[in-house]
């Protein structure tokens, strides 16, 4: 369920500048861009998305722990996965939408913990991206398998490549490749923040840096998916580093010093 679909959502941007004010100083978009809150609309609409579909999933006893819905359907409450300057939990309100309108609900702010308790609200947990926290850490004793075919062999891919790789010959990029990610499998053996977790299509991913043009700075980040059965990580797609950061917050704001917003 998207947001939009769920809740009529006036003065949008007003109140996701309210959102932002609140919560932990982050970087939340490209200002120069025109869009200084991209990410953060990203991070709710994936967020809420997520929420919906763990409460949709759930059993009627526990809906309530995951998206408040009062008895009467006045008020309606769930938790946004940020925290204030304090390290209290962001919740977002909704009331009953007026009569006649596409969506049942209307956004009515983003309220601090203290905030929802004075209104009386019930604080609904976090969105659940994970139960197995070995899922976040890079297991060194499992090879990388990056699927070559997909990487560079298809356009939307291969476009996310700097432009001077790009015009390479196929073997030569491949080579270029298996060396940065060489580089890259050391440097998460001396830190293991250098995989950075991220959610996708329901299951969790590691996203690792690699340096092509500069040993320092990243060019892409390749997304692994972890095969249990048969010890391997394999690398299907690479993003950017934007794409990368992005996906990654959903979680967690990353603490690793080569993904930055």
């Amino acid at each position: 369920m998207e947001l939009f679909d769920f809740a009529y959502c006036p003065s949008w941007d007003r109140k996701l500048s309210l959102l932002a004010s609140i919560a932990l100083p982050e970087v939340w978009g490209d200002a120069v861009a025109g869009r200084s809150l991209a990410i953060l609309k990203s991070y709710i609409f994936h967020t809420f998305n997520k929420v919906y579909v763990e409460y949709s999933a759930a059993e009627e006893a526990e809906k309530n722990n995951i998206l408040y819905i009062s008895a009467d359907k006045s008020v309606c409450v769930f938790n946004t996965g940020l925290f204030d300057k304090s390290y209290e939990p962001i919740f977002a309100t909704f009331l009953t939408n007026d009569p006649g309108q596409r969506q049942d609900w209307k956004l009515q702010s983003f309220l601090t913990t203290y905030q929802a308790a004075v209104l009386g609200y019930p604080l609904p947990r976090r969105a659940d991206y994970f139960s197995d926290p070995s899922l976040l850490i890079f297991n060194t004793h499992y090879t990388v398998f990056p699927q070559y075919d997909h990487i560079l062999s298809e356009a939307e891919n291969l476009s996310r490549f700097p432009s001077q790789v790009r015009s390479m010959p196929y073997l030569q990029i491949k080579g270029l490749f298996d060396g940065a990610l060489k580089n890259t499998i050391k440097r998460i053996e001396s830190n293991y923040k250098t995989a950075v977790p991220q959610y996708y299509r329901g299951q969790i991913q590691l996203l690792i840096p690699i340096c092509l043009t500069n040993n320092e700075v990243p060019d892409l980040a390749l997304a692994l998916s972890r095969e249990e059965n048969a010890g391997r990580y394999i690398g299907r797609t690479c993003l950017t580093m934007k794409m990368a950061y992005n996906n990654a917050r959903l979680i967690v704001r990353p603490d690793s010093d080569w993904l930055k917003p």
